[in-house]
């Protein structure tokens, strides 16, 4: 009963639900972009890619 108390404590706060809604607006925003063209008829597959891409030179430029 108290390790749950002291668990739900340090991990339910308001600055940590403001860090993953921050964390999770990118890939949010290009799934929910992604279903329109896709239901619109438009297949595109490529915004994935292109995420992939700019992550891998955001890693590769961010370690130099």
């Amino acid at each position: 009963k108290y390790a749950a108390n002291a668990f739900l404590a340090t991990k339910l706060s308001f600055v940590n639900a403001v860090r993953i809604s921050q964390t999770a607006m990118i890939p949010l925003v290009l799934g929910i972009g992604a279903t329109f063209i896709i239901l619109m008829g438009s297949i595109d597959l490529s915004v994935e890619g292109v995420l992939t891409s700019a992550a891998q030179l955001a890693a590769y430029a961010s370690c130099r």
